[in-house]
C-alpha cells in the first residue's frame, strides 16, 4: 500500500487506471474523502465524485462493452487532463 501511495503523490500523471485491487477502501481513503454518488450513463452504473470514478465490470455486458469503452476514452481525453487528475477505478476485472 505504501507503494501505491507514494504513486498517487506524484503530480505528473494525468489520469490512472486501477484495477484487480483487493482493497478498494483503503484506496479511495488514499485519494478523497469526498462523498460519491451513484450515476448511470447509457445502462452504465458507475460511482463517482471529482477525484475517481469506480466501475463494475459486473454491470458490464456485451450490449454495453460499446459504451463502456467510449466513455472511459472521453474521461480520458478531457482537456483538463493535468490540471485536474481523475482516477478510474475498475473492480471485478
Amino acid at each position: 500500500m505504501f507503494e501505491l501511495k507514494k504513486l498517487l503523490s506524484y503530480d505528473n500523471h494525468p489520469n490512472i487506471i486501477i484495477y484487480n485491487c483487493d482493497n478498494i477502501d483503503s484506496i479511495l481513503y488514499i485519494l478523497s474523502d469526498k462523498k460519491c454518488k451513484n450515476n448511470i450513463h447509457k445502462c452504465i452504473s458507475y460511482i463517482n465524485n471529482d477525484i475517481y470514478s469506480i466501475f463494475d465490470i459486473k454491470n458490464i455486458n456485451s450490449k454495453n462493452i460499446l459504451d463502456f469503452k467510449i466513455y472511459i476514452n472521453d474521461i480520458i481525453k478531457k482537456k483538463n487532463n493535468f490540471t485536474k487528475k481523475e482516477y478510474i477505478i475498475i473492480k471485478n476485472l
